[in-house]
């Protein structure tokens, strides 16, 4: 007999029950991932992560729920993690980046390829309480310290700047408000073989982490600032061009975005509306 509840009774064995049932599906937290809203379908043999995008049969919905360091069952009474939590951020463990699909997809929604994420950045494990959580992982120059980006959290693991030597000391140092600036960047102009590509990189992690420049701002013959077009991004690229005769406001090339995500996210969007009008 074919068992058309096979997603189901897996779940059931592992104490994980829907949110709500319909005629034809059910709606479930997603296990494997902190999902506030239940946005998990199952229907018979196949479920669909509708927040994600991710879909497959029982085989993947094990893959998905094994490759977190623990099973995540979400509670009507849990929240999700704000900034203000992370001082209670335990650190676990850090992978290289492209052994979590839900990171990865992560990254895809953000338009930044693995081989990208992997020259900066980490997978990052680490506990809240009693709740553990992954993260991409930006290092700082503290150890077992980073900025955190998921599809759900903005934050840090303890605290710092992050700083990375390329080999153009005394030449350009690229100084970045955050890491998926840092990492649009390198990815709008990866196949660039110019200058575009070179130079040391910063990123503050946080505005408020401005005059952490002065520790590096004489080492480099220039300063490249891609600040966000915001209100305090305008603001503080204002402060370093008055600092520091030496740096030169690039913000201007994404005019009309907010930052280097943004402006990345939306030419993509654009050739992708191309396409489809030019292949249909």
């Amino acid at each position: 007999m074919i068992n058309n509840n096979l997603i189901e009774d897996y779940l059931s064995s592992k104490g994980i029950y829907p949110a709500r049932k319909y005629r034809n599906y059910s709606m479930y937290h997603a296990p494997y991932r902190e999902d506030k809203n239940p946005s998990m379908m199952v229907s018979g043999s196949r479920f669909e992560d509708l927040a994600l995008g991710l879909s497959g049969g029982l085989n993947k919905l094990k893959e998905l729920m094994h490759d977190s360091p623990n099973i995540y069952i979400y509670r009507s009474s849990d929240k999700i993690i704000d900034n203000k939590s992370s001082s209670s951020f335990r650190f676990i463990d850090s992978k290289e980046i492209g052994n979590n699909p839900i990171l990865n997809q992560y990254l895809a929604s953000r338009c930044i390829d693995i081989s990208i994420a992997k020259l900066y950045c980490r997978e990052v494990y680490f506990t809240n309480g009693k709740k553990s959580y992954f993260a991409i992982g930006l290092p700082t120059i503290l150890k077992n310290n980073f900025a955190l980006r998921n599809i759900y959290f903005k934050g840090n693991l303890g605290s710092g700047i992050s700083y990375f030597q390329n080999g153009y000391l005394g030449q350009n140092l690229k100084i970045f408000e955050g890491m998926f600036s840092m990492l649009s960047y390198f990815q709008t102009f990866q196949y660039s073989k110019c200058e575009l590509f070179r130079g040391d990189v910063l990123v503050l992690n946080s505005l408020s982490n401005i005059n952490k420049i002065k520790h590096y701002a004489s080492s480099y013959s220039s300063l490249e600032l891609f600040f966000d077009r915001d209100k305090s991004g305008v603001a503080s690229t204002q402060k370093v061009l008055t600092d520091y005769s030496h740096a030169e406001d690039f913000s201007e090339v994404y005019n009309g975005y907010v930052d280097m995500n943004d402006s990345l996210i939306g030419i993509r969007k654009m050739i992708e509306s191309v396409k489809g009008k030019i292949l249909k």
